[in-house]
């Protein structure tokens, strides 16, 4: 989840753009890294269980639409979707999401959760409603966003 603040996206979130070089309605799994960190402290402490296991990690998943209807929520201000082109993207990171648009994960997060129930295990709206989105500071209060949220 963390991946949402990554130094490429900056300008775009505090331009109030979700950016995303998926479909907007393409659904995307991923976890937020404190449950990764706990999931790793859970398999460490066990390693005679997990022995010889791969295990598939996300928390969430969600469209990029539906992200930036919930940064939306928890920030207080209107995002929109940005799909960003992945021809502007260096190889490897194009690779990737030219694979998450055909492939993607397709994690069992309900099996993850009922297997690890140690991990406090963060939805995306969780997740978001901790963290500060940049572009906040810039904002006047009295927008009508804000009016919005506050009503």
């Amino acid at each position: 989840m963390e991946n949402a603040f990554n130094p490429g996206n900056a300008t775009a979130l505090a331009a109030d753009r979700f950016p995303l070089p998926l479909p907007p309605d393409r659904l995307l799994q991923q976890i937020a890294i404190e449950d990764l960190a706990d999931i790793a402290a859970t398999v460490i402490e066990h390693a005679d269980t997990f022995t010889g296991q791969r295990i598939d990690l996300a928390g969430d998943e969600l469209t990029g639409e539906l992200a930036a209807a919930v940064v939306s929520r928890v920030a207080g201000r209107r995002f929109t979707f940005h799909r960003v082109p992945r021809d502007s993207l260096p190889d490897g990171m194009r690779m990737l999401f030219d694979w998450l648009d055909r492939v993607g994960h397709h994690i069992d997060i309900a099996g993850l959760r009922r297997r690890f129930t140690d991990v406090r295990w963060h939805r995306f709206e969780d997740w978001a409603a901790v963290h500060d989105w940049p572009g906040h500071e810039h904002r006047n209060e009295d927008s009508s966003v804000n009016r919005e949220v506050r009503s």
